[in-house]
């Protein structure tokens, strides 16, 4: 929006030029002609001809040579500067009609954006009028016109040329000299407008700045400067009537005559420059045009160079802020999925320099069970590739010392306007950082657990007294109904007690204290009193156990059937009134048991998640996920079930079922290998 504006009102200062300029792009076509330019060719309430080729635009009229002979197409100024040549001073005759002959000089040349040729531009003045003053007077006043016409053509692509380069020092020193050496001054300063209305010198030509005080001067207190922005039109004064503090311009050159040049843009004051001259100065129409065109381009350049600071401020503010942020932040283009900035804090984490882009493939990630993710699997490309905005993902990251580092991710793409992903960003957490937090947390549920757990005992104990007590009762409706509110405040204690153990065997895991104690045992006859207990709790569901007559193995009994009675009350929330299949396998020497169900399943992108603590299936974002009994659970039932199986030596993991539903899998040697590292 801001560059639609600039262009607008470069285009209107062009309008108000006296010399006819017309403009065409790389492929020939027109895109700007002022209102000189349709003056002269006669197009002012002709349709508008923006697009037009260059050719078309030419064949509008006859263009002859000064000796009236025909000039062909490809010979005009215009189209030698579209090939590439740079055309000065071409006198020409321009035939509109049998009685209508205008005289012209052209100058054309070609635009340069970057270095690389992006179009060309026609600036021509008409001298038909100056044909009629006798020889030396026209002469004079064409060569004048020449010269103008020249340099104000060659403005707008200087300074747009020095503008590339986005310097604010390079800009203005290059504004000063040229506009110097173009006025024919001794000396000259260039001054920029500040914060409440003060000017300060920025850049000279051939003059000692010792003497400009480095605070600034109040606008108020340089009168013909002030005059000039005011009125926005350049203007002349005698040096002798340049009172203090302004004459500090002029003093170190006794200059005789000062030309002020306003630097305005949008309507805002910018600057001014201050031009010295030694002798007499007079300010024709010519020079009032040109100094007006530098200093509108100038101040078009500061203003751009300005803003451009100011963002690389901005930029390089958050940069710092980021680099000193303790998380690792990755920035990555979307485009190349590569990443484009990283914080010190990334360097660390994966010890490795990110200079130049550097591939996110080339970044070693591991999932929280240390297989590595590649391909559309990798963290970052997912992002890209899907637009997940994902939070407390837990990552694995290799070290060169053969450790591991746990980091806890976020992961939220940047989108654009059209809701494209254009890159993304990504924070690791290294999950050291929590390990106090952590072990506070820990500590805090085995206490509460361990507080819980008495009262528990007594209301559980005191609730079957009372049971037995109305036991004793004559039957009747008023017994009957005390024993079932009995029994059912007895069932809550127990689900409150059940949920106290497992917030204990979660602190266990957090603490490193969660352990077993194994003693020979039958599996088959652990899988048949689970199936059992799985039947008392809905008799009319049905329940397939497939096991063999006896399977002799070391475990620990109590621990495993918890794992088990996890498994099954899983399929009796996420998949009520499906059959549930409990199979036990002897696998040499090891032992396979599922739990499959014949629900929805469990959406592959979530399937790690599972064994997350607190984390539900019904969070998922597939609809086929939601639980539809009413029954939440907390999130932590898998979470140690895997931990448990883990501690034999196994692994807990869950597939698609065949035929619909889902399986979960436990796969573990018949006797425990030992002490497990790392639950």
């Amino acid at each position: 929006m801001e560059a639609d504006v600039r262009i607008l009102r470069l285009e209107a200062m062009l309008d108000v030029a006296r010399s006819a300029m017309a403009a065409f792009d790389r492929n020939g076509k027109l895109f700007h002609l002022n209102f000189s330019e349709k003056q002269l060719v006669g197009v002012i309430d002709e349709p508008p001809l923006l697009g037009v080729t260059a050719e078309e635009y030419l064949g509008l009229h006859i263009w002859r040579t000064l000796d009236y002979d025909p000039i062909p197409l490809s010979r005009l100024p215009l189209m030698r500067a579209l090939n590439g040549e740079e055309v000065w001073e071409e006198h020409l005759i321009l035939e509109r009609g049998p009685d209508d002959v205008r005289y012209l000089l052209q100058n054309a040349r070609p635009l340069m954006v970057n270095g690389e040729m992006d179009g060309a531009a026609v600036l021509t003045l008409d001298l038909t009028a100056l044909r009629e003053v006798s020889e030396t007077p026209y002469t004079a006043r064409l060569e004048r016109a020449v010269q103008r016409s020249r340099l104000i053509a060659d403005i707008t692509t200087d300074v747009s040329d020095t503008t590339s380069a986005l310097d604010l020092e390079r800009i203005t020193t290059f504004a000063i000299e040229r506009m110097a050496q173009d006025f024919h001054a001794d000396s000259g300063a260039l001054w920029l407008l500040g914060d409440e209305d003060r000017l300060y010198h920025h850049a000279t030509y051939n003059q000692n700045c010792e003497s400009f005080d480095a605070d600034g001067y109040p606008l108020t207190a340089f009168e013909f400067a002030h005059e000039a922005l005011d009125r926005n039109l350049p203007l002349v004064v005698e040096g002798v009537h340049v009172r203090a503090p302004e004459a500090v311009i002029t003093c170190m050159d006794g200059a005789e005559s000062v030309l002020v040049i306003p630097l305005r843009i949008r309507g805002e004051r910018i600057g001014v420059v201050y031009l010295c001259i030694g002798g007499r100065y007079v300010l024709d129409e010519f020079d009032q045009l040109l100094a007006s065109v530098w200093g509108r381009q100038c101040a078009q350049g500061i203003d751009v160079a300005q803003l451009f600071l100011q963002v690389e401020e901005a930029n390089q503010r958050l940069i710092d802020l980021v680099d000193e942020l303790p998380q690792a932040v990755l920035v990555v283009d979307g485009e190349t999925a590569t990443v484009r900035i990283a914080n010190r804090g990334a360097e660390e984490l994966f010890h490795r320099s990110f200079a130049t882009p550097v591939s996110v493939h080339e970044l070693t990630l591991l999932d929280i069970d240390g297989h590595q993710l590649v391909g559309v699997r990798h963290p970052l490309a997912r992002m890209l590739h899907r637009g997940e905005r994902t939070t407390g993902d837990v990552l694995q990251i290799p070290q060169p010392d053969g450790s591991i580092r746990e980091v806890v991710a976020h992961k939220v793409p940047i989108r654009d306007a059209r809701n494209h992903i254009t890159g993304g960003i990504t924070v690791l957490q290294d999950r050291a950082d929590f390990a106090a937090m952590d072990q506070a947390r820990y500590e805090f549920m085995s206490v509460m657990a361990h507080e819980l757990r008495n009262p528990l005992t007594s209301l559980r104990g005191n609730l079957q007294l009372l049971e037995r007590r109305v036991r004793r009762r004559p039957e009747g409706d008023e017994t009957e109904g005390d024993l079932q509110r009995i029994g059912a405040a007895i069932t809550e204690a127990d689900r409150v007690g059940d949920l106290v153990t497992r917030m204990l065997d979660v602190s266990r895991v957090g603490l490193g204290r969660l352990d077993i104690l194994t003693a020979p045992m039958d599996a088959a006859e652990l899988v048949r009193d689970v199936c059992e207990a799985t039947i008392a709790r809905d008799p009319d569901r049905a329940v397939i156990c497939h096991v063999p007559d006896v399977l002799p193995v070391e475990w620990d009994a109590d621990r495993m059937y918890q794992v088990l009675s996890n498994l099954t009350q899983n399929a009796d929330r996420y998949a009520p009134g499906s059959p549930i299949e409990v199979a036990l396998l002897e696998q040499g020497e090891l032992v396979r048991i599922s739990v499959r169900d014949h629900g929805p399943g469990v959406p592959a992108e979530i399937r790690q998640r599972l064994f997350r603590s607190y984390y539900r299936l019904d969070e998922s974002d597939d609809p086929t996920s939601r639980i539809t009994n009413g029954s939440r659970g907390l999130g932590i039932g898998l979470y140690i079930s895997a931990r448990l199986v883990q501690l034999h030596g196994g692994r807990l993991r869950v597939n698609d079922a065949e035929g619909g539903g889902a399986e979960f899998v436990i796969t573990m040697p018949k006797m425990v290998p030992g002490p497990v590292p790392g639950v």
